[in-house]
């Protein structure tokens, strides 16, 4: 099923080709790697989802979903720069060369979730990307675990210092999500969510 919706959303922006086919199977592999236990299929087919419900997308913000996290290897510095560079491969294979400069731009901003205030179509992929954040407590507990399954090869007080770093400058953020709806909707529950993680870390000091 979920390989089958994959494929029509993906066909809505590639074509059908043998070309097209040809690439969405390999980026289908690589986010199904074994190492992701968070940043995996999963993630992609939420966003995907999340950015049809809160948009109108546009081509290259499509392919900027599909590409961000493409390349995922919990110890790397260098994924979302990576995961760039597959853009100018892929489109141009898709005859799509045009999106290039603007697909790797998108892609890029996912390292930082910072967008200019003029750019609907970044906010929409970074909201998205963040949209996790907001959900159910239930939810969002599985994706911290899965989150640390991840970086099983970082010790606990590495992990705990380091999420806790990342959580607090979300925090400490006037906003989290860019998008006047999305913050209406999701910036209450994503604050909750983060405080009590906190909570628990601040616990353990």
């Amino acid at each position: 099923m979920s390989d089958s919706w994959l494929w029509t959303q993906w066909s809505r922006i590639a074509g059908e080709s043998a070309v097209s086919r040809e690439v969405w199977t390999d980026l289908v592999a690589r986010w199904s790697e074994p190492q992701r236990t968070y940043h995996d299929l999963s993630h992609l087919m939420f966003m995907l989802r999340f950015m049809d419900d809160y948009g109108p997308v546009d081509d290259a913000t499509a392919y900027a979903a599909w590409l961000h996290d493409a390349v995922y290897d919990p110890t790397s510095q260098t994924n979302e720069a990576d995961s760039a560079a597959l853009a100018e491969p892929i489109l141009t294979a898709l005859d799509r060369g045009e999106l290039t400069d603007r697909v790797r731009e998108l892609v890029l901003l996912t390292a930082t979730h910072e967008a200019p205030d003029d750019d609907p179509q970044a906010a929409l992929l970074l909201d998205a990307d963040l949209a996790i954040l907001g959900q159910d407590p239930q939810i969002y507990l599985r994706y911290v675990e899965a989150v640390r399954r991840e970086y099983a090869h970082v010790s606990d007080e590495d992990f705990l210092r380091g999420r806790s770093e990342i959580l607090r400058g979300f925090a400490d953020r006037e906003r989290l999500y860019l998008l006047d709806v999305v913050h209406g909707v999701l910036d209450e529950p994503a604050r909750r969510n983060i405080a009590a993680e906190l909570a628990v870390y601040d616990a353990r000091d």
